[in-house]
């Protein structure tokens, strides 16, 4: 999870999931819908959620490889599968945790937790991310010869 506000809002039928930090955000259904197709890869893969009982536990699939799954750099394939579980501990805390399982890239699934803590602060909105607008020097480190990440090649 990033160091970022996290707003949760949940509605009949779906949760929202925004994320301040790169503009990020998830639906995630929580009724007994279906995955999409294995073939279809999203850059936050596929989000299916169920309640049990007071834990939310969100599903996720369908990775197209590309991102990093943590602020520390983690990469995956686009074999990763992840299981969260957002639990309310108090009314102020969540407890999440997402077990990561990617045969492609780890020998063994791993897991992550963290405390999502609820902010108090008067008048606290979230704002867009905009750091990178204007910012040149992505364009310098490109034609200095860095290349982006393109996700994990599997052996042949």
């Amino acid at each position: 999870m990033a160091p970022a506000a996290h707003p949760i809002v949940q509605a009949p039928g779906y949760v929202m999931h925004l994320l301040e930090y790169s503009h990020s955000y998830r639906v995630i259904p929580t009724g007994n819908e279906e995955h999409v197709s294995g073939n279809v890869k999203l850059w936050q893969g596929n989000s299916r959620g169920h309640w049990e009982g007071n834990t939310l536990v969100v599903d996720v699939t369908n990775m197209n490889g590309l991102a990093w799954i943590d602020n520390a750099g983690n990469f995956a394939s686009d074999a990763l599968h992840v299981v969260e579980r957002f639990t309310m501990i108090d009314r102020d805390t969540i407890h999440w945790e997402g077990r990561i399982e990617d045969p492609k890239v780890y020998t063994h699934p791993w897991t992550m937790v963290s405390a999502l803590t609820r902010n108090k602060e008067p008048g606290f909105e979230i704002w867009e991310q905009a750091c990178h607008e204007g910012n040149r020097s992505v364009k310098d480190q490109l034609d200095l010869g860095m290349k982006p990440f393109q996700g994990v090649t599997p052996p042949r």
